[in-house]
């Protein structure tokens, strides 16, 4: 396995389903010793809040770093609206509401990953509660561009 291996979270492809392979593959020598996992979340999307926030709080020594990510394409989106509006049909995903917003990135190592089995172990929903300017956290640097 090499490479960057991109998903997206789904109900058979959760983040937690995906670093649990990679450390399987990691201890089978199928992924280098050292390797890292970066995991892009969206803090408007609640699954994601949760998973950040369970990869967070179970993994304080293998969380290596956190990034910020502010991104605006607000006036892109405006302008292909401009070109050819959106489809009543599709309007809800075709919208600039989420032209403009946060992505948080997170580098962990595959190697120091922990998991909480028992039931009832998922983290707490809600937003991302990180602080922007380069505060530095127990859980890995958290850094805004």
């Amino acid at each position: 396995m090499s490479g960057p291996h991109p998903w997206l979270q789904e109900p058979m492809l959760s983040n937690d389903a995906v670093l649990r392979h990679l450390q399987r593959e990691l201890l089978a020598g199928s992924v280098r010793e050292g390797a890292s996992a970066v995991l892009m979340f969206d803090p408007s999307e609640s699954e994601d809040a949760r998973s950040f926030e369970q990869i967070r709080s179970l993994n304080p020594f293998a969380v290596e770093w956190v990034e910020l990510v502010e991104y605006d394409e607000r006036g892109l989106c405006e302008e292909r609206h401009r070109i050819k509006p959106p489809s009543k049909k599709n309007a809800r995903w075709e919208s600039c509401d989420r032209a403009k917003g946060v992505f948080a990135v997170m580098s962990v190592r595959i190697r120091l990953l922990r998991y909480r089995e028992a039931a009832g172990s998922r983290a707490p929903s809600g937003a991302l509660n990180l602080p922007r300017g380069g505060a530095r956290q127990r859980h890995g640097y958290v850094r805004s561009v």
